[in-house]
Order: C-alpha cells, then sequence, then structure tokens
C-alpha cells in the first residue's frame, strides 16, 4: 500500500500576494527536472549578453548518456546548437541535452547564477545522472515551493530573460496540475487561458511550476506531491494533484 503522500501548492498573483496555500510551502524538497529552469535562465543570459552563440553546436557524445525523459537519445543528430538543446530541455524536459547544455555552461557558473537571482534554498546541484552514489549530490535539484514560486515572479518582471518564458511556452507536459486547464498538450502557445510551465518527475516526486494568464490576470503557481522513493507514482497521487489545482487554479 502505497505510503502517505505530501502535497504542497502555493499560489500568488504577480504582486506575490498570496492567493491559495497547501502545505508547507517552505519546506525544502527534492524538485526533479524543474531545476532544469536555472540552466536555461543561465543560458539565456549569456545567449542575451553576446558571450554565447545560439548558433554554436553541441556534440551528443560530449557527455556521459543519460535515459529516461528525452528524445535527443532516439534522433540520429550528433550535435545541436544551444538553442535547439534549450528548446528541446523546455519542450520534452531533455536530460542528455540537459547535460550537454551544463557541460558548455558549467556547473558552478550556472550555481552562482542562481545565487545572483535570489531565489534560494532554488538551487540546481548537478548533472542528471541515471545512477547517484556516495560521490555525487543526493539529487539533481532542490527548492521550495515558496522559491520556485519566487523565481516565475522574476521571469513575470523580466528579471530572467524573456527566453525562459518563450521556451517555458512550448512545454508538452500537462500532465499534472496544468491537465486541468484542458489544452492541447501539443499546441497551446497562443491558446486562452496562456500557460508557461516546467514539470519534474523522479523516484517520490511530482512537481508542476508554471504561471496562468487569463482574462488579463497572471497567477504562478508550484504544486508538488512527495512520497516514499521506491513507492510508484499512483492515479490516486495524480487526481489529488488535479484536485488540488482544479479547486485553486480554476477559481
Amino acid at each position: 500500500m502505497t505510503s502517505r503522500t505530501e502535497h504542497t501548492l502555493l499560489v500568488v498573483d504577480t504582486d506575490g500576494r498570496e492567493l491559495h496555500r497547501v502545505g508547507d510551502v517552505d519546506a525544502v524538497r527534492p524538485i526533479a527536472s524543474v531545476g532544469k529552469l536555472l540552466l536555461l535562465a543561465h543560458v539565456a543570459a549569456e545567449l542575451d549578453a553576446e558571450r554565447l552563440d545560439g548558433a554554436e553546436l553541441l556534440a551528443k557524445e560530449s557527455v556521459l548518456r543519460v535515459e529516461d525523459s528525452g528524445l535527443w537519445q532516439h534522433l540520429d543528430a550528433a550535435a545541436l546548437s544551444v538553442l535547439d538543446c534549450c528548446r528541446l530541455v523546455a519542450v520534452v524536459s531533455d536530460n542528455l541535452a540537459t547535460n550537454v547544455l551544463l557541460e558548455r555552461a558549467g556547473l558552478d557558473r550556472v550555481r552562482e547564477f542562481a545565487t545572483g537571482l535570489d531565489v534560494t534554498p532554488y538551487e540546481l546541484l548537478d548533472f542528471i545522472r541515471d545512477e547517484r552514489g556516495p560521490d555525487t549530490a543526493p539529487t539533481f535539484a532542490l527548492g521550495s515551493a515558496a522559491s520556485l514560486v519566487r523565481f516565475m515572479g522574476l521571469v513575470h518582471h523580466g528579471v530572467v530573460s524573456a527566453r525562459v518564458r518563450d521556451w517555458m511556452k512550448l512545454n508538452v507536459d500537462l500532465s499534472l496540475s496544468a491537465g486541468v486547464l484542458a489544452l492541447d498538450p501539443l499546441a497551446h502557445i497562443d491558446d486562452e487561458p496562456g500557460l508557461l510551465n516546467k514539470t519534474g518527475s523522479d523516484d517520490g516526486v511530482r512537481v508542476d511550476l508554471g504561471s496562468i494568464t487569463s482574462n488579463g490576470r497572471t497567477v504562478h503557481y508550484c504544486a508538488m506531491a512527495h512520497w516514499q522513493p521506491g513507492e510508484p507514482f499512483t492515479r490516486r497521487i495524480a487526481g489529488e494533484m488535479r484536485s488540488l489545482a482544479q479547486q485553486t487554479l480554476l477559481a
């Protein structure tokens, strides 16, 4: 029998006023692929400052191969541009493209950039790895619901490059909380309500972070579910996440 699931939900308006809260929104927890947004934000800043060329080709074989989420591992292309790697990360949470970008950008530089954003305890700790051991970080990224929503505020107000917002609009994973909006996962860029989001999935972890705009009003949200690692993600957990979203994001 699946153990108790801890649900966390925070919804704020664009001025940072809290609209809804469930659970401990300041608790620091594993956030899986939502940490990739810090990498995208750093790369976007480097592109804007012309310290990085978006057309630069990055080789697939430049890093240790990883599996699970992503498309590039199934493609013939041996190299992709920086910009296309960013799109793959945003659209399908591509693990291989993440590691290739992170190798090019530098983990320490990405972490330094994140510190400058003042979104602690939101942090990216390591590369994506199929296996973790005593000599690696225990997880890819950490954060609290409050720190993740604060990051979305920086995206909204232009502190984080507009490139990140545009990439996030392309995300095809609407399987978690954003599913209550009933948008087409493959074609929702110009739909109403407007959505930009990033999800994270790992053993015992599901996270959905984003912004929703409807009738000229924008809210930022972070929904999390955490349960005992080693136990499966079930329809019950998915249903609870959507139920909370139904009560709050569509209110």
